[in-house]
């Protein structure tokens, strides 16, 4: 191994790479709204807003806020969902109904590359390093004085320098760490407990702080929680956080900071020469009672036998990496770079390094080498415990915990089995302590259901401008679970996706579905986020949406990649009661490889006998939860009819209009020329009307918006042959939504044709669509149903080839003539449609007007 200085700089030039690559990037520039008011202290005031996108930003991250034209410089205290909690220096009012949030992520990297800088010049800091990048030397504790694991814990602390601990989801990180904790403070030693985020910082010190108190060993200003901090329950520990026991201390301080803070806004928003002396005055006043505070904060943080605070705390504050510890706890070790850690551990005589490797790891956006080694990668997998553990070897240094209490064992049963390889065991209490919550709706009695979209019309579209995907369908039939769960009493739920795009979309019909959602508590809120924003979080119910199916060519890489496996385990074991996935199996089973986790997944679910195919939709949707949220089977389609009459606006997507629903043209002809109609469509020809717009465009997915808030989704339903076509029974959803229809609109890029009637030109969205599209989009081998490619072979034939199992073909008349209908492909001159005859290298492709040839190849 290289010497820890050279490491030191590998590291340096990692954090200086990420910096510039994010500085390149120029920050992240949202809006958010909503802003309230929640607590000021010295240090600035805290608010709520709304984010206008999902957002991933660490706790401390700087950030910049733009607000009547004036520019507000604080951290972030916390993101969860669309919620954004954050620290300014100044005070804007009890509300801010609008702002533009800049964000400087680097400002952490660089601040931690220069204290990095400090451990150049002590060789003792160097020694610590050390010790944690090597932990393989034989551990020193006595084995004779186990009993437990929590025994084991604290004699591996007390004897070695470094302990790694292995915590998947549910095994008792927080009850283990706490009382370890407790452990070394009653023996009279200082302990730093650090973590990536502010909440898990919270639930360690909450849990330590009940403990002692409930041993009598509590002694205030001894254990404190240093930082920002927004978890409900640490707002009633008054002795326990560091600004509560300093309003202790200056019980009028908080009132005169406050009265200052109101004037300085009142004098800013009316400023006058006369005001500026005001102000200078007001400012001078501000800067003594801070000076005060100040002082009285740095004396609790230096007398505490136990500090609590976040790794980007602990790294830009001297109050704490000025001193030495005799113990560092870091939780959350996988979510933190690995420089991160190594400068913790060089603040403690001995450290604990806790984390699930097996969990997703650090986030950098460079590709640069030295940021692939140094910075997407967990301490676990730096220092090889993860290629011993693999290899099904023990490291002397590790100690696993083995026992989960969270998830009911039908959730718990396919991590335990393909994740953890067994490693991990139900405790005995688990599974009747979570039974209120499997007896509730949806699905009574069963924790764990599979709901398989295959053949339902789900289909997976990609957001214009990010190629972010989303599903309309899945995100209804989401929307139904929630409705369904709330209504029965489950009120802690979760939704997960891997994309952004389904997020936003769900969080909207979140949003005007259940209105009182943004009071509730944080326990009970309905949170809808991506798998990453999920990780440390837990609900009694959790849905997992893959959100991908057809016309997409593969699968996402989230669900697909090397970390695939990981992000599956988090979104399965954030669920305690019930689980629910929602996934096409007909798509993913065809477009990844059966040693694929999201395989595995589908297979343990069926195999458990809680899969739930289009043939039983109806146990989901008899459940009548909201009038703005209906479902109807194929038969039915007089509610469409009626809001088509009623309708000033509409907008229909439809592949193949000459197979519409003769009902639904006929209403069509009845209102158009009193109605705004507009046909998304490549199939200009079969459109029966006179007076419409036209959006040449195939959207896939079949559908009618009625004005600004109604869309029907599943219809008008089409029969085709493509193997990706919907099959009976079909269902199709009303669903009333302002939002979703805006966003539907904005991901798909439909802008407003121009009125036009037969005889004028119409406006084209696409100005082709290759054969070789058409075949990736939605051909499947006979034999094994991989997507095929199109290809040539020694003599130039062109045939369809299965990479998977290697199977080539040539081209069939019928197969070439679904494309050429499919992509309404004409003849160049004549525009007439074309025909393809014959079969392999003796395809023919003729124009029957022209009478002219054209080589197959032209259209590849």
């Amino acid at each position: 191994m290289a010497s820890i200085k050279d490491l030191i700089k590998q590291w340096q030039q990692a954090l200086k790479l990420e910096a510039q690559y994010l500085q390149s990037q120029g920050g992240t520039k949202v809006m958010i709204t909503e802003g309230k008011y929640l607590t000021h202290d010295d240090k600035g005031t805290t608010y709520w807003f709304k984010l206008s996108t999902d957002l991933l930003l660490p706790d401390s991250t700087p950030i910049r806020l733009e607000y009547k034209d004036e520019i507000y410089n604080g951290r972030v205290v916390s993101v969860d969902g669309y919620d954004l909690v954050i620290k300014i220096n100044d005070f804007l009012g009890a509300k801010v109904p609008k702002a533009n949030l800049y964000s400087a992520p680097w400002e952490l990297l660089v601040t931690l590359s220069k204290r990095l800088d400090s451990i150049q010049s002590s060789l003792k800091k160097q020694k610590r390093i050390h010790r944690l990048l090597v932990p393989n030397i034989s551990p020193k504790h006595r084995k004779d004085k186990i009993y437990n694991d929590l025994s084991e814990l604290i004699l591996r602390a007390q004897s070695n320098p470094t302990t790694y601990v292995w915590g998947p989801p549910g095994t008792g990180k927080t009850y283990t760490l706490a009382r370890t904790a407790a452990y070394f403070y009653r023996k009279g030693l200082k302990v730093l407990i650090l973590a990536h985020s502010n909440t898990a910082v919270d639930v360690l010190m909450l849990e330590l702080a009940q403990i002692l108190k409930e041993k009598g060993l509590w002694k205030t200003g001894k254990v404190l929680r240093y930082g920002f901090s927004h978890h409900p329950n640490i707002e009633g520990e008054n002795d326990l956080v560091s600004e509560k026991l300093v309003e202790k201390s200056f019980p009028n301080l908080r009132e005169q900071l406050n009265e200052l803070e109101k004037k300085r806004f009142l004098t800013k928003r009316n400023f006058s020469y006369r005001a500026g002396k005001n102000l200078a005055r007001i400012e001078q006043q501000l800067k003594k009672i801070r000076s005060t505070i100040k002082k009285e904060e740095e004396r609790f943080v230096t007398d505490a036998s136990v500090l609590g605070v976040t790794l980007s705390k602990a790294t830009i504050d001297p109050l704490i990496y000025e001193q030495t510890y005799d113990l560092v706890i870091v939780d959350e070790a996988s979510m933190a770079y690995l420089p991160q850690i190594a400068f913790a551990a060089s603040l403690g005589k001995h450290v604990i390094i806790c984390g699930d490797f097996k969990q997703l790891p650090p986030i950098a956006m460079s590709n640069h080498r030295l940021v692939e080694k140094w910075l997407k990668r967990d301490i676990f997998e730096v220092v090889k415990i993860v290629q011993v553990v693999s290899e099904g070897k023990k490291h002397p240094n590790l100690f696993m915990l083995r026992t989960q209490r969270r998830m009911h064992p039908d959730i718990s049963s396919f991590t335990n089995q393909f994740i953890y390889q067994n490693q991990v065991q139900d405790h005995s209490s688990v599974q009747k302590k979570l039974e209120s919550i499997v007896a509730r709706l949806p699905f009574p009695t069963e924790a764990a259901v599979q709901i398989d979209l295959s053949k339902m019309g789900a289909f997976s579209l990609k957001e214009s401008g990010t190629d972010s995907r989303f599903n309309l369908f899945s995100a209804c039939v989401a929307m139904q679970i929630i409705l369904t769960a709330k209504e029965d009493g489950i009120n802690s739920i979760g939704y997960i996706t891997p994309y952004n795009a389904q997020t936003r979309l769900v969080n909207a019909m979140i949003e005007e579905f259940i209105p009182n959602n943004e009071r509730t508590d944080a326990e009970n809120k309905i949170v809808a986020a991506t798998v990453h924003k999920f990780q440390g979080s837990e609900r009694d119910m959790i849905i997992f949406d893959t959100v991908d199916s057809y016309p997409q060519s593969r699968a996402g890489m989230l669900l697909t990649d090397k970390n695939s496996e990981k992000l599956i385990n988090v979104a399965v074991t954030r669920a305690r009661g019930k689980f629910i996935y929602i996934v096409d199996k007909k798509y993913m089973t065809s477009r990844t490889s059966k040693n694929k986790t999201v395989q595995q997944l589908i297979y343990h679910m069926e195999k458990s006998g809680h899969s739930y195919t289009r043939h039983h939709f109806h146990k989901l949707t008899s459940c009548k939860t909201h009038p703005n949220l209906q479902w109807f089977d194929e038969k039915n389609l007089g509610q469409v009819l009626q809001d088509m009459e009623q309708a000033r606006k509409i907008k229909v997507s439809v592949s193949y209009p000459a197979k519409l629903d003769p009902r639904l043209w006929q209403v069509l002809k009845r209102i158009e020329k009193n109605t705004d109609i507009q046909i998304i469509t490549l199939h200009k020809n079969e459109i029966q009307l006179q007076n419409y717009g036209l959006i040449q465009k195939d959207a896939v997915m079949p559908f009618i918006q009625i004005d600004d808030d109604i869309l029907w989704i599943g219809t008008p339903q089409i029969d085709s042959n493509f193997e990706s076509s919907p099959k009976p029974p079909f269902f199709k959803c009303r669903l009333i939504s302002k939002q979703a229809v805006a966003i539907l609109s904005s991901y798909l890029n439909l802008k407003q044709p121009t009125k036009i009637d037969k005889q004028r030109q119409l406006i084209h969205f696409r100005s082709s669509y290759t054969f070789t599209q058409y075949v990736l989009s939605w051909d499947q081998c006979p034999s094994c149903g991989s997507v095929r490619k199109v290809g040539t072979n020694s003599v130039g034939t062109v045939t369809l080839n299965c990479d998977h199992c290697g199977m080539k073909a040539g081209l069939q008349d019928w197969y070439v003539q679904k494309y050429f209908n499919y992509a309404d492909v004409k003849c160049y001159t004549c525009k007439s449609i074309l025909e393809a005859k014959g079969k392999g290298k003796d395809i023919q492709i003729l124009c029957p007007h022209c009478e002219t040839e054209i080589k197959v190849e032209t259209f590849l």
